[in-house]
């Protein structure tokens, strides 16, 4: 495909690089899923987390931080809802 007629699957954002949303999303998932289930999902974690890659609207050092702030997000919200449940 000739450069000129190249165009991304997804729409790309002007300034790609910010924390993955994909990435942040399935890693959430993944740690409250396995605080209630005693499961992981990592693998499916891994396989959402990389959706932005493949769309070409995300580098990985996005989706390295998509996962830390996934799993810090998740981590906050259960500890709040263990304060609420006991």
């Amino acid at each position: 495909v000739l450069g000129t007629r190249w165009t991304p699957l997804a729409a790309t954002p002007a300034s790609p690089g910010g924390v993955s949303e994909d990435s942040a999303f399935a890693w959430a998932a993944d740690e409250a899923l396995r605080s209630v289930t005693g499961r992981s999902y990592a693998g499916r974690a891994t396989q959402l987390a990389g959706l932005g890659l493949a769309a070409g609207t995300d580098v990985p050092p996005s989706v390295d931080e998509g996962r830390a702030a996934g799993i810090a997000a998740a981590r906050t919200a259960l500890a709040a809802a263990k304060s609420y449940i006991g």
